[in-house]
């Protein structure tokens, strides 16, 4: 049992990356591990590598149930192609457990400092992305996409809708169903990762019940606010946030 602040922080951190996520999307989740760590305070009741694992098998559900809430919201308003959405995350979920299952096996100061160099890369593709046309579907991109997408957000314990959603555009799929297609794959890349670190005992559901219910919220003001702030400046303001987060993790995963 972990001191009642730490549940109730965690609840804020669900607020804060369910509000990135409607914000911006892709790449609002990976925030997700760092908040938990850092500010609602599992590094200092666990050592290093242990609260590593826990902040991942624990984020890792609560961002996958989210996903796939929203995956349910933009297929029935059709903005995700089902068929493609399968077979991504159907191969990817395979590469995605096999992720895990050596991030598992791997100590969680080198897996916290990956996560950082990964924060930083992310914040450059926030700032400059761009809108694609789309065209015909791929299946062998699909599959190539999958499979390596999955296996890298398995490994690193992250969501992977910065990394899904341009395969998706990169297999031939437009921006806006790319977006939506891709929580599909999110959500079951979060289960999967976090059913291996849970069978090891790294998880608590009480911790990602508070994660979750912070999201719902943090997710419908973030909606709320890109349906009116500038997207660009948003954009620059969160791949900020995100490289300065990046960093941070970087250091402390070295000190």
């Amino acid at each position: 049992m972990y001191p009642l602040t730490l549940y109730a922080l965690s609840a804020v951190s669900g607020v804060l990356v369910g509000f990135a996520l409607g914000l911006v999307g892709g790449g609002g989740s990976i925030l997700a591990i760092p908040l938990l760590l850092y500010f609602a305070g599992l590094s200092s009741v666990l050592d290093q590598d242990t609260a590593v694992h826990v902040a991942i098998g624990t984020t890792s559900v609560a961002v996958g149930l989210n996903a796939l809430a929203n995956f349910a919201m933009h297929l029935k308003s059709g903005n995700a192609e089902l068929k493609a959405g399968a077979v991504f995350a159907g191969i990817g979920t395979v590469a995605s457990t096999l992720g895990a299952l050596l991030g598992r096996q791997t100590k969680g100061q080198l897996l916290l400092a990956l996560l950082g160099v990964a924060m930083v890369l992310l914040s450059f593709w926030v700032a400059s992305k761009r809108r694609y046309a789309g065209g015909k579907t791929s299946l062998k991109r699909l599959a190539a996409g999958s499979a390596l997408v999955g296996f890298v957000s398995g490994f690193l314990g992250i969501g992977g809708g910065f990394l899904v959603a341009p395969a998706l555009l990169w297999a031939g799929l437009d921006v806006k169903k790319a977006i939506g297609t891709s929580l599909l794959a999110v959500g079951l890349f979060g289960l999967s990762t976090s059913a291996v670190y849970a069978s090891a005992g790294y998880a608590d559901y009480a911790i990602a019940a508070a994660y979750l219910a912070g999201g719902v919220l943090g997710g419908r003001l973030g909606v709320h606010v890109s349906t009116r702030a500038p997207r660009e400046k948003v954009a620059l303001a969160y791949s900020a946030l995100i490289a300065a987060v990046g960093v941070y993790t970087v250091l402390k995963a070295l000190g």
